[in-house]
């Protein structure tokens, strides 16, 4: 059984139609990075339950006014359940539901980080998987408020993402 478990809506049907197994292709690299995270020190104490939703322009720019206060669309979108920090603290006791660790929602826009890809010049696919180890990092407590932080947080997509075999995503543009 995965200590990892990874609820998916698809909202938008364009998805699909980028990739038909969307949710095992994402499902297959989420349970990859994590292990490469503090999340890993954490897979014997506890199921890691994560929701993704794989919308549109219009909705995430809808919840971005609604939580952000930012009246536009965006690549993607975290919103961890718990004010959590596993950089510092691997005590998750508190947030424990029976066994089960929920860290959270990732929201994103296909219609968006498409044209950023086109854009910037970078492969989709390439630019999916970081936008997701980037949300991923969010819920875990990493953040990017201040210089420090923002080069703690890049430094790690950087050194995860070269594992396969995708380039420095911040060569070009920051998120």
């Amino acid at each position: 059984m995965s200590k990892i478990n990874i609820e998916f809506n698809i909202e938008e049907q364009e998805w699909l139609q980028y990739d038909k197994n969307i949710e095992k292709n994402l499902s297959e690299f989420l349970i990859e990075i994590i292990k490469y995270t503090k999340l890993k020190d954490i897979l014997d104490l506890a199921q890691i339950e994560i929701s993704i939703l794989l919308t549109n322009n219009n909705k995430i720019r809808e919840l971005n006014k609604n939580y952000r206060q930012k009246d536009k669309a965006t690549n993607i979108l975290s919103f961890p359940l718990y004010d959590i920090d596993l950089r510092k603290n691997l005590d998750i006791s508190e947030y424990l539901l029976d066994e089960d660790l929920i860290l959270g929602d990732l929201i994103l826009s296909l219609e968006y980080l498409q044209k950023e890809a086109m854009d910037h010049g970078k492969k989709i696919e390439y630019h999916l998987k970081h936008l997701l180890l980037h949300g991923l990092l969010h819920l875990i407590g990493y953040d990017h408020m201040s210089q420090e932080e923002r080069e703690e947080m890049e430094n790690l997509e950087i050194e995860i993402l070269s594992k396969w075999g995708i380039e420095n995503p911040y060569y070009i543009d920051e998120i």
